[in-house]
Formats: structure tokens, sequence, C-alpha cells
């Protein structure tokens, strides 16, 4: 008995509970009940005391914090605790409603949940991210990827969305056109809108509809928070990998899936679906080469020397593909559910692909024209192999 008990403390998860209001603490306390066998729940009721818990143990799973705190507020840290315990999931459960603080808040954290929220809801949505972690079973690409807070944009798209939110006669609908062609600041713009910024019953799936959700204002306070969008540096990824190459394609998927969808007849919905799932199809090779460079160089070496999919070359050296971890991050960060799913099965997706047009066989197909279509990202000419 003793050994089965230990055991099962060895896989509970540590969750932390941060809020100043104690009746809130108490309450969710009570609604994690169900989890009591799964999760160890602890709670603080102010930020300093949950910092020293933290750097104390190291061992937390996933930390929910309020925004507004006196002493260290929740901004402060999550910094802090991204620097001290990077694979740690961060949660921001707010009431506030400010745009340029939430804007703020989605840099350091990977969700903002509204104020109130039902204990059940909570519950499964920590459970979903638990679990979703758990399949990152390489714990320095697990590590880093938590710690990810943006994805790299293409600079040129990066200096083009600077110089037209600095223009006197700045336009939403140019700057959602520029989003729309870039995986990170598209990425970006819908974690924000999907988030408790703006508390939405329905998933926004698509960019341009996005960015005129935030607005020039929104858009401003964007620029103003530093890693909120991030221009993708030259030594970033391995000089063997064609960034421009991906992006093109990504873009290229993204056009061909909406052009699919449309010509198959799917809702609207479907549509933007299949293009935004298109676009950002491919994120996890750029989250993992940016994150691990030197280690990617290996999986560009195993796929060029033995000619395999570059999926089946990162499970070899990580333990985990691209489209897994494309699709941990997106969910990670709240975006619809319907685009993570295909980013996580683009690669393979499960059944029959042809046998009815939905927005992962389209998007999956799109993939495989277009790759078939243009050169590979992992040289300047030569056979397509990702």
């Amino acid at each position: 008995m003793f050994i089965l008990q230990e055991a099962r403390r060895a896989v509970m998860k540590k969750i932390l509970l941060v809020d100043d209001d104690r009746n809130v603490l108490h309450s969710f306390k009570r609604a994690f009940h169900s989890m009591h066998n799964e999760w160890q729940v602890v709670l603080s009721d102010n930020g300093k005391s949950a910092l020293a818990l933290i750097e104390a143990d190291g061992s937390f799973d996933l930390v929910i914090s309020d925004l507004r705190m006196h002493g260290l507020n929740g901004i402060d840290l999550f910094r802090k605790v991204e620097k001290t315990s990077p694979d740690t999931i961060r949660f921001f459960l707010t009431g506030a409603t400010e745009s340029s603080l939430l804007i703020e808040a989605s840099s350091v954290s990977h969700r903002l949940i509204s104020k109130p929220c039902e204990g059940e809801k909570l519950v499964a949505l920590i459970r979903n991210s638990l679990l979703l972690r758990e399949k990152l079973h390489n714990p320095e690409v697990r590590r880093k990827l938590c710690k990810l807070g943006v994805i790299p944009s293409l600079p040129k798209f990066y200096q083009e969305f600077c110089r037209e939110i600095q223009t006197p006669d700045v336009s939403v609908a140019r700057l959602g056109m520029i989003i729309e062609k870039d995986i990170g600041m598209t990425a970006k713009v819908l974690q924000l809108v999907n988030s408790a910024f703006f508390g939405f019953r329905k998933k926004v799936t698509n960019p341009l509809h996005a960015a005129t959700l935030i607005g020039i204002n929104g858009m401003r306070d964007i620029v103003l928070v530093a890693g909120f969008f991030n221009a993708l540096g030259e030594n970033d990824c391995p000089k063997t990998l064609d960034i421009e190459a991906i992006w093109q394609h990504s873009l290229s998927t993204a056009n061909k899936a909406r052009e699919i969808a449309a010509a198959e007849g799917l809702s609207q919905d479907d549509i933007d679906t299949s293009y935004t799932a298109g676009l950002l199809h491919d994120l996890g090779i750029i989250a993992l080469a940016a994150t691990n460079r030197a280690d990617y160089e290996k999986v560009i070496e195993l796929a060029r020397d033995e000619c395999i999919p570059l999926h089946l070359a990162e499970k070899r050296v990580f333990a985990v593909d691209h489209a897994t971890v494309g699709g941990f991050i997106l969910n990670l960060w709240g975006l619809p559910h319907a685009i993570s799913e295909i980013v996580t099965f683009h690669c393979s997706p499960p059944g029959d692909p042809s046998a009815k047009a939905t927005p992962l066989s389209i998007v999956y197909a799109a993939d495989q024209l277009v790759a078939r279509e243009t050169q590979s990202p992992l040289e300047k000419g030569g056979e397509t192999i990702y």
C-alpha cells in the first residue's frame, strides 16, 4: 500500500493558485476537490509568497494568478516564474478590461481567463493543458516551448507592420492584410482575441477579423509591448533551413486551402479555419528550429542523408515532431480547437483524408499539392523532403 501511495504521489501534478482574495482561492480549492487524486493544489494570497514557493520548490506544473494584486503583481510574478521555472504553464485569471494591461499580460502568460470562471470549466482547461504538455516527452524541448512567448515573424512582414502602424493614415484593414501573411503575428492576434480580452462565446479564426476587433489603438499597444511581436533574427534558425521557403509554403498552403474549401461549398467559418490552419500548419518547425538550433541542424542532416520526411527526422532527434509541437503551442495559447487539431494532425490525419471534405482533409491536401509544386525549405533546389 505504501509503495502504491508513493507512486501515485510521484505522478500527481502540482498546481499553484495565487489571488489576494482568499474567498476566490477557497472557491477554486473546492472546485478542484474532484481532482484530489491527481492534483496537489497549493494556495497563496500574494505574489511574493507565491514566488518564494516556486523558488523553493521549482516543480509546479501550472500556476494560475490574479493580474492585479498588492505588492508583487501578476505580470511581475510571471516574469520571474518564466525565468525560475520556464516549463511551468502560466494562466492569468482576471477581471481587468484595459487593453494595454491585457496585452502586456498576454506577453508573459499562456492564456487569459475571465473572472468569474466556472470551476468545472477551469478544471477541464487545466486538465487538457497538462495532458498536452505530457506529450512533449523531451523535458528540454518542453521547457523551451513553455518559455516561448512568441513565434518570430519574418522580418519583411514585421518591418511592413511597423511602418504601417506609424503612418498618419494607418488602416486596420492594411494591418490585417499584413498580419494574415505572417505565421507569428497571426498566432499572437488570435491568442489575444480568443482570450479574456474580448470574451467572445464564438472563437475567432480569421486573422483579418481579429485585427479589426483589436483596432488601431490596440495595435499601437501591441507595438509598445516588448516581445508581443518579434522579428526573426539572422542567426535564430539553422542556415540550412530556408525560412523564406517555409513562409512561402505556408502562405501558399493557406491560399490553396481557402480555394479548395470555397470550391467544396464549406461554410465561411470552415473556409477561415482552413486558411488559418494552412498558414500555421508548420509553425512547429519555426518553434523547434528557433529554440533548438543546434539539434535542428541534426534534424536537417538526418532528413537529407536518409531522404526521410522532416517530421520523422524530428521524432528521431526530439522524440516529438513539429505537428505535435505546433498543436501544443496553439492549444496552450487558447486558439480555436479546430485550428490546433488540424495543425496537430496535418502530417498524418486519422482515417481516410479523402473520404470527406473537412478543414483537416483540405489542409492536408493543400499541403501535399503545394509541396509538389515548390522547392524544399531545406535547400535551394532538389527534392522536397518535408
